[in-house]
């Protein structure tokens, strides 16, 4: 089964109730993106109809191909207004244009051309400066963040602005642009209104500020914070909930401020609450619910994704019994938009209200196919197990098995997968298109999470200090009881498949058992991690298994430490650009090595570029001597 399939699964980005609660059929926007590396990644905009009568997805509308629009769509939290750039200059578009569109009558109302350099430079659409917002609707203004233009790039203190913030207001008409330098020329990363719509919270340099604009100083009301998942206001404007995303020395994940603010004050009143083993995975753009007393959102341990609702009066967290695990997107007074996903399956769409989610049983729900993720002529891509398995020592790993009816009688490979590191944990709902496709092709699969998390956008720093040693223990023992309890894997064909951190686990395993396991491959593994003292350091002498390693071009990378993997004795050693439009036969060359290391069909493709480096170090050794004798 070709990994295309896969990839062009849509899920859900974002998803936002547009009709007032109550109204029936109800109406739901959805932004989805398919499966493929976020360079490559398609995103498309859908809107349509729910209805309990019908228990079916009625499409309205749907656009594709507008990567820009996607990336700057931004709705009001009372979902009567979206925006979005409908031109820009940084897709190659001769001026910037700012659309703002009524949600409920599928129409512009409003029109921003920002043509020239007299107010600012091309509004920005990369991060960490992608900004866009609505300010509350009592005093209805949006922001967004652009490049300034040559007047405004130093400040009069002579330091340099990153950007400046375009506000316009629906009232005037008219943009201001603010150039407040205690404000502009820092990085900042989340950004949001202020109930009053006269200045912002953000987030910069690992610390929470509080800004009204035109004045000169900041105030810094939470210090040592990590970049939070998301911030949002409680809509009777007396709370400011801010979560935050999982890090080893922080053991609170949510903390929740009152408002309004005292300027110039010392300590800003606030509460932090722990989830305990849980942390924060997601949190819908509104997570508010029962009159601003409660927030929702989704929160992981090891494999396991739960719903979680925090009752602000009393810090009291309670967990929804949702049928299946499921993704709250949206949450709309006491109605919440939630979807459920898993490896195994497309896309479901369901609406609740709290009330029978948290107190009766599934059918009082009702759901809906999102008919564009479904693709019935390749319902068999889906045709295969996900068991959650938990081992002793606090870790667990998830199992992807062949049906039943795949080859019966017959031993089926096990490859064995250390988490990559990209997320906190492999989950009941996360998907992976490449391990899904090496099920399709008849090999079972076990992804293996570790004791502690790898905390999201971890530096290379805090991955050398893991114990690594303990985690590649953990995997191998995982590795037999998965083994014992399952007849069905083949014992005498084990493999490895590392990707990113996971690759560095799997060259720590190879140390420890060098016997055990048929070949490993590995997936852009993070280079600096294997290398130590000049040398790949975590190869054993001799290296007595087939190793095959697919990497981005070597300057993603550095030359150097391409060349030291090239000849640590590696089978096979292949590099492709970032947006190779073959990666289909990248991966298909990569599981055909899984399934067989000695494939004629590897062995007879023409040298790859670090093949070919290879061969130029053999051939420029072998020179040296015969140099030496003719000087002699």
């Amino acid at each position: 089964m070709s990994i295309t399939y896969h990839l062009d699964q849509c899920r859900i980005r974002t998803g936002r109730i547009v009709s007032p609660t109550g109204y029936e059929p109800q109406e739901v926007s959805l932004v989805m993106h398919t499966q493929d590396p976020s360079h490559l990644r398609q995103q498309h905009m859908q809107r349509g109809l729910l209805s309990k009568r019908r228990r079916q997805w009625m499409e309205l509308t749907q656009e594709h191909h507008k990567d820009w629009k996607m990336s700057s769509y931004f709705v009001s939290d009372d979902s009567e207004l979206c925006g979005f750039l409908s031109e820009s200059i940084a897709m190659g578009h001769e001026k910037d244009v700012i659309q703002i569109e009524s949600m409920l009558r599928h129409e512009a109302i409003m029109i921003l051309v920002l043509d020239g350099n007299h107010l600012h430079g091309p509004v920005i659409l990369q991060d960490p400066h992608r900004h866009f917002d609505f300010s509350p609707a009592n005093n209805r203004k949006f922001l967004y963040f652009a490049h300034p233009n040559e007047k405004q790039k130093r400040t009069k203190c002579g330091k340099e602005r990153q950007f400046v913030i375009g506000i316009y207001d629906f009232e005037t008409q008219k943009t201001t642009v603010i150039t407040d330098e205690s404000v502009c020329t820092r990085q900042i990363n989340v950004v949001l209104w202020t109930p009053d719509s006269k200045g912002i919270i953000f987030h910069s340099d690992g610390d929470l500020y509080w800004h009204r604009f035109g004045e000169l100083y900041v105030n810094k009301i939470f210090a040592k914070m990590q970049m939070p998942i998301g911030m949002s206001f409680s809509p009777d404007d007396k709370k400011l909930a801010v979560f935050l995303p999982y890090r080893p020395t922080i053991s609170f994940s949510v903390v929740l401020f009152m408002w309004p603010f005292v300027r110039a004050a010392v300590t800003f009143q606030h509460e932090v609450i722990s989830l305990g083993e849980y942390r924060i995975w997601s949190v819908p753009e509104r997570p508010w619910a029962n009159g601003s007393k409660s927030i929702i959102f989704n929160a992981n341990h090891q494999t396991e994704l739960v719903n979680l609702s925090l009752c602000t009066d009393t810090l009291k967290v309670s967990r929804f019994n949702f049928p299946r695990p499921a993704l709250i997107l949206d949450v709309q007074n006491d109605e919440i938009l939630f979807e459920t996903v898993s490896a195994n399956s497309f896309s479901r769409l369901w609406i609740s209200d709290i009330a029978s989610t948290e107190t009766s049983g599934p059918e009082e729900t009702y759901q809906a196919r999102l008919v564009t993720s479904q693709r019935p002529e390749r319902d068999e891509i889906y045709n295969f197990e996900v068991k959650t398995i938990h081992f002793d020592g606090g870790y667990s790993g998830i199992l992807y098995m062949c049906p039943e009816s795949f080859m019966p009688g017959q031993k089926l490979p096990l490859v064995v997968v250390p988490h990559a590191g990209w997320d906190h944990n492999m989950t009941i709902v996360s998907v992976e298109p490449l391990l899904c496709t090496m099920v399709n092709a008849g090999m079972c699969v076990l992804v293996v999470n570790y004791r502690k998390p790898i905390p999201s956008g971890a530096d290379l720093q805090y991955m050398k200090r893991q114990n690594t040693g303990q985690q590649a223990k953990d995997v191998h023992k995982a590795v037999k009881q998965v083994l014992r309890e399952h007849p069905r894997l083949d014992e005498d064909y084990v493999v490895l498949f590392g990707q990113q951190y996971g690759a560095f686990v799997c060259g720590t395993i190879i140390q420890d058992e060098p016997d055990f396991y048929a070949c490993v491959a590995f997936l852009n593994p993070i280079i600096e991690l294997l290398v130590k003292n000049g040398q790949i350091s975590v190869f054993p002498r001799p290296f007595e298994i087939p190793l095959f390693c697919l990497m981005r071009d070597r300057n993603t990378y550095g030359v150097e430490h391409c060349d030291l993997l090239v000849g640590a004795e590696a089978d096979y050693v292949e590099e492709y650009e970032a947006d190779d439009p073959e990666y289909h036969d990248i991966i298909v060359r990569l599981i055909r090595f899984l399934t067989d290391p000695e494939s004629a069909v590897l062995k007879g493709r023409p040298p790859t570029p670090a093949a070919t480096t290879a061969m130029r170090a053999d051939m420029a050794e072998e020179e040296v001597p015969e140099e030496e004798e003719d000087s002699q």
